[in-house]
């Protein structure tokens, strides 16, 4: 399914509820099953941002790996061996 085709479908069942899940990773963890999972989760975002259900910063925060708040990060020394 294409990534346009995903979008509106989330698109559609957002309108009916708002509150529809995230897509989640089902089954066996494999490469073809995280390319999809992933591809899912791409279009659902897009759909919540496109209905302005969440904010491109507030996304972005939210799907960020390191999750720092701002003024929070700090520099590292690590100890010479």
């Amino acid at each position: 399914m294409a990534h346009a085709h995903r979008t509106a479908r989330y698109q559609h069942l957002l309108r009916q509820n708002p509150q529809h899940p995230a897509p989640s990773l089902t089954g066996r963890v494999t490469v073809a099953n995280v390319r999809e999972w992933k591809a899912r989760s791409r279009a659902y975002d897009e759909a919540r941002l496109r209905l302005g259900f969440v904010t491109a910063t507030a996304l972005q925060r939210a799907n960020s790996a390191l999750n720092l708040k701002p003024g929070t990060s700090r520099i590292l020394t690590f100890a010479r061996y």
